[in-house]
């Protein structure tokens, strides 16, 4: 998982020895929360098969997807 944002390389990666926030630990507990149940990404994403990348990454661009973001589900 690649997690990005405007502020993310300011926060430490590893918690300091007595505390305080990291990366690490922001990962570790959103990957709980989606693990658990305790949020849901439902509807967040639409999947296609990478064949489709070009048509899907030009929906993107010109925003007419109907949902936030596109995942390429390679199962095939």
């Amino acid at each position: 998982m690649t997690l990005r944002s405007g502020w993310e390389w300011q926060v430490p990666l590893d918690p300091p020895p007595f505390g305080g926030p990291s990366m690490r630990r922001n990962v570790d507990q959103a990957l709980r929360w989606l693990a658990d149940g305790s949020i849901s990404v439902a509807g967040l994403a639409d999947r296609f098969p990478p064949t489709e990348a070009a048509r899907v990454y030009a929906a993107l661009a010109d925003g007419t997807t109907s949902r936030l973001t596109a995942l390429f589900d390679w199962r095939g």
